[in-house]
């Protein structure tokens, strides 16, 4: 992989169909990619654990406003992806992120992240699309 190059691409087929929610999920491949360029450029602890609280802080709040979301419009799982968000929360708070284990952590982390938008967060897509009109908030 080159210099610039993105580690983890943001794919239309990641896409809900929400704008809010879309554009926090391509914030998290944001994230994650620097992450990702300020380990191989080995640009020191500091620049790390800065930019991992940022990606901390960044996960926290998005939980947040998506399971807002999901409670506004009633969703039924909400309490699956609570569950799910907690156990993501919770091993980020305890992933190393100093060499060798940061690459691991990485790769945790964008294997969760497509998990969950291509499992848990379309299941919800397709039930909302379910609901149709009804499910506006």
């Amino acid at each position: 992989m080159t210099a610039g190059q993105d580690h983890f691409q943001w794919k239309e087929r990641f896409a809900l169909g929400d704008e809010r929610l879309d554009t926090e999920h391509r914030y998290f491949f944001h994230l994650i990619n620097e992450l990702y360029l300020a380990i191989e450029a080995q640009r020191g602890e500091q620049v790390l654990a800065a930019l991992y609280a940022a990606l901390r802080g960044y996960t926290e709040i998005h939980f947040r406003d998506e399971e807002a979301y999901l409670a506004k419009v009633g969703y039924p799982e909400l309490q699956q992806q609570i569950l799910e968000h907690g156990r993501f929360l919770q091993h980020l708070k305890e992933m190393p992120m100093a060499a060798p284990g940061a690459q691991a952590a990485l790769a945790f982390m964008r294997d969760w992240l497509i998990e969950h938008i291509l499992g848990s967060d379309q299941e919800f897509v397709r039930w909302h699309q379910g609901r149709g009109s009804r499910a506006n908030p």
